[in-house]
């Protein structure tokens, strides 16, 4: 398992892909539609349309970036890296929801001899349904990572346990140790001969006499 020190700069690493992708790239393509002229004529966006659209990519943004952190910094196959994986798939269904919400989807560009209109629909649609794949990853991912960590647990309890009783038994006699416990065979006492070998004795020594 990676060091708490290599989980926090890889989620660090995240955090600041996920601030490039979801806010300095939106922000500069929609800055420079808004800047757009043909033949000297602005057919940009509105001042109210721009600042409607970087408000809310800003502000759910902010938000990916701080649950891209969560998950860089979770360990792997951990239930808490699948849990924050699926919050990250939550927030990019919000930050698409809010192209179409906030006018970004579908822009008409006036100008003085007409207008231009760009509908983004279908690809948000396509964006969707890779979602939908991504749900079911982060299901499984879920499910994967709480019985990881209980093997884990059941393993480091396992080891607690030999531990305790290496010096009675070896670790790979451990199971039939355990057995044994389990269902304890009558105990077969020797007094250094059997029955038969006591008897000749007897009678060595009443010969003797």
């Amino acid at each position: 398992m990676p060091s708490s020190g290599k989980l926090i700069f890889k989620g660090i690493f995240l955090a600041l892909l996920k601030a490039v992708t979801c806010m300095l790239i939106p922000y500069l393509s929609f800055k420079y539609i808004s800047e757009l002229e043909v033949m000297g004529i602005p057919i940009g966006l509105t001042n109210e349309q721009f600042d409607l659209i970087m408000y809310w990519i800003t502000a759910l943004g902010l938000v990916q970036i701080a649950v891209s952190f969560g998950k860089g910094s979770s360990p792997k196959r951990s239930p808490r890296k699948a849990i924050f994986f699926i919050m990250q798939i939550g927030v990019y269904c919000l930050y698409l929801w809010c192209y179409k919400f906030s006018g970004a989807a579908s822009l008409t560009l006036s100008f003085e001899y007409g207008s231009v209109t760009y509908d983004l629909a279908t690809m948000l649609q396509l964006w969707m349904g890779i979602v939908v794949l991504k749900i079911l990853i982060a299901i499984y991912d879920l499910i994967d990572g709480i019985i990881y960590t209980r093997k884990k647990k059941r393993e480091a309890k396992e080891e607690d346990i030999l531990e305790i009783t290496e010096p009675l038994y070896d670790k790979e006699d451990f199971s039939s140790a355990v057995l044994d416990r389990e269902n304890p065979a009558p105990r077969n006492t020797k007094v250094g001969s059997n029955d038969s070998d006591f008897e000749q004795f007897i009678q060595d020594k009443e010969g003797v006499k």
